[in-house]
């Protein structure tokens, strides 16, 4: 193989080039002209002054041409001793470089014949050989045509009119590219943008992607690493969108959503379908109203909301009741803190429990009206059509079953209260009664739902931050809503199905503090209430819910969003974008963690290496320092131990 390419090389360098054929000529233009010119003087020759005259012209031009032609060669030269680095030795740039098209002495098209052994399916190899090509011919963009089975490759320079603000702009695609290529790993990658904030601005309004065939525009958990690291190296919060049909993606920025949204009122219901009634709790980025649907084809009969004190859980539920209340529903509410929902105490179609006894009885209520109506429907399969929904709210579902603990203890004194099954046997059966049930809780805990009665809350929405604990057990993913705005009713809500959107949740004033505008949609919603069920049968005797509400003390209400403090929980908790970044580990030994890496241990959350130290007494054994939460830790372990170590970016890539 040596051999051939040696002698490859040798039959290429036995051709004359074309400057040295074109100095050639001179020489012959040159005599020819001396020869006719001196006999012309010498013998009389008639055509002598006009053959040396032509062969005078033909020396210029052959001279011309020469130089021409050698600023070609020296081009064609530099670039084929640049890209014979790349190439290897057996590559012979006499037969494998062809180019064309000079302008101003540089070719402006390449037709590149490499070596078999070239890594041509390599997207990185090829953007190399492209930039070390359009670098030689001083263009500003190459567009290539690869032939692989043969081996070949034409590029052709592009030069556009570059201003200031093209080159800047290009610059911030350049470096896009360096950001988003890791992600993609060893798939080619291409990066423009489309649209710019402002015509004089840097700022990308829209990036294209087309990238090669992957896998990974299939997975959620990796759209949300493109849109984190986005974010992070470009500023604001982005969307991404991937067509796995088309290898071809794009982010825009996510429209900026309000921090306060007050219900927009009673219009909301007015075009409401009585076989499909939706209680909207808040607008999605683009503004657009979004609620939950109930009613008897519903998917989703039954919600789960949590939040922290102070998270805008409360304005929450008002908005299903007021949603409730125009539309016809009665709502029945189970208030154990006796301050969340008691406000709504007297108001049309509201009936509240807020004491262990009255709690107990209303999910006694609830269970024995669901049976009912399966009796009703067993009979009668059409009864279904006539029964009005039913909204049944069990508020702080911890705390509730406290209560009912207590109370039962005081009851019986032993057994588990039988009331935990009812509320089961709701979530479970309730769906074809037209019960729907709404939980509130600060946290998604499995201990506090019975055989796996959560999974029966299909509608579900999470406000504030959540950890990616808390997102896992709510979502069953560790990313949805960890990089939340730390705004009052910010949430990640499931209106359509399993797919989380972030919302703002409305603001619904308290019934017993709301003045102006507030106190207008409250009244306007209590008188259309009264004229709703004034004269409407409700499916329950509601007689032990119309005692009268415990006192409140108004001072301690808010009076508006903006005096609701934040909260917090253990679950809900600061957590950087960058953190969805951290999820790739890689098993090293011990001795090979370095201080500042970060190593995942028992508990599952990544730490921060402080030092490592090797043990005087054991010279096989080292002690890892972290940094925890409650301060430094050392950990002890043998040196061939393996560590989960968090890959950064340029580890996974």
């Amino acid at each position: 193989m040596n051999q051939q390419a040696a002698n490859r090389t040798q039959g290429g360098s036995s051709k004359r080039t074309a400057s040295e054929l074109l100095r050639m000529v001179v020489g012959i233009a040159l005599a020819v002209g001396i020869i006719a010119g001196a006999s012309a003087y010498q013998f009389d020759f008639a055509l002598g002054v006009p053959i040396a005259v032509a062969a005078g012209l033909v020396a210029v031009l052959a001279i011309v041409g020469a130089i021409l032609t050698r600023r070609r060669e020296s081009q064609r030269a530099r670039m084929s001793a640049f890209l014979a680095s790349e190439l290897g030795s057996d590559w012979n740039p006499k037969t494998g470089l062809k180019a064309s098209q000079f302008k101003d002495g540089t070719p402006r098209k390449i037709t590149l014949s490499y070596p078999e052994r070239m890594p041509d399916h390599d997207p990185e190899w090829r953007r190399r050989m492209t930039e070390l090509v359009r670098q030689r011919m001083g263009v500003d963009e190459v567009a290539t045509k690869w032939n692989q089975k043969r081996n070949v490759v034409v590029m052709t320079g592009v030069v556009k009119v570059v201003t200031a603000l093209d080159q800047a702009r290009r610059k911030v695609e350049e470096r896009i590219h360096l950001i988003l290529n890791p992600l993609f790993r060893s798939v080619e990658l291409s990066v423009s943008v489309s649209t710019w904030a402002r015509d004089e601005e840097l700022q990308p309004e829209r990036i294209e992607l087309v990238y090669g065939v992957t896998a990974l525009d299939g997975s959620e958990m990796w759209r949300k690493r493109v849109e984190a690291m986005t974010g992070l190296k470009l500023g604001g919060r982005w969307r991404a969108h991937f067509d796995p049909t088309k290898d071809v993606g794009w982010l825009e920025p996510r429209p900026v959503l309000p921090s306060n949204v007050r219900h927009p009122g009673l219009g909301l219901y007015d075009n409401a379908d009585p076989k499909a009634p939706t209680l909207y709790y808040g607008v999605d980025e683009n503004g657009t109203p979004r609620g939950w649907t109930i009613g008897k084809k519903s998917t989703m009969p039954h919600m789960l909301t949590i939040g922290p004190t102070g998270g805008g859980k409360t304005t929450v539920l008002r908005s299903l009741v007021v949603g409730a209340v125009a539309q016809g529903i009665p709502v029945f509410m189970a208030d154990p803190k006796m301050i969340e929902l008691t406000p709504f105490y007297g108001f049309p179609g509201c009936f509240i429990a807020s004491t262990p006894g009255e709690i107990a009885k209303m999910i006694e209520t609830m269970e024995a009206l669901m049976y009912s109506r399966y009796e009703a429907i067993k009979r009668n399969p059409a009864a279904a059509d006539s029964m009005t929904p039913v909204l049944f709210i069990l508020d702080e579902l911890l705390i509730l079953r406290q209560v009912l603990k207590r109370h039962h203890a005081k009851i019986t004194g032993r057994g588990t209260p039988p009331w935990f099954d009812s509320i089961a046997a709701l979530l479970a059966l309730a769906r074809s009664a037209l019960i729907n049930v709404v939980i509130g809780v600060q946290r998604p805990d499995a201990s506090l739902f019975d055989d796996g009665s959560r999974d029966n809350l299909r509608q579900r929405l999470s406000l504030m931050r959540l950890s990616p604990q808390g997102s896992q057990m709510l979502w069953g993913t560790p990313y949805v809503g960890v990089d939340l705005p730390m705004v009052q009713g910010r949430a990640m809500a499931s209106p359509d199905g399993d797919n989380p959107i972030e919302i703002q949740t409305f603001w619904v004033a308290d019934p017993i503090t709301a003045q102006g505008d507030d106190k207008a949609l409250l009244d306007e919603l209590r008188a259309r209430g009264e004229a709703t069920f004034s004269s409407m049968e409700l499916p329950v005797d509601v007689s032990p819910f119309l005692n009268d509400p415990p006192e409140i003390d108004k001072a301690t209400l808010p009076q508006s969003a903006a005096e609701v403090e934040l909260g917090a929980s253990e679950d809900i908790r600061e957590s950087e974008a960058a953190s969805l970044l951290s999820v790739d580990t890689q098993n090293v030994k011990a001795d090979a963690i370095t201080e500042g890496d970060e190593i995942v241990l028992e508990s599952g959350e990544p730490v921060t290496v402080v030092s490592v130290d090797e043990d005087p007494f054991d010279e096989d054994a080292v002690t890892i320092v972290v940094a925890t939460p409650t301060g430094e830790e050392g950990v002890a372990m043998s040196r061939d131990d393996y560590v989960a170590r968090v890959l950064s970016l340029v580890d996974v890539a």
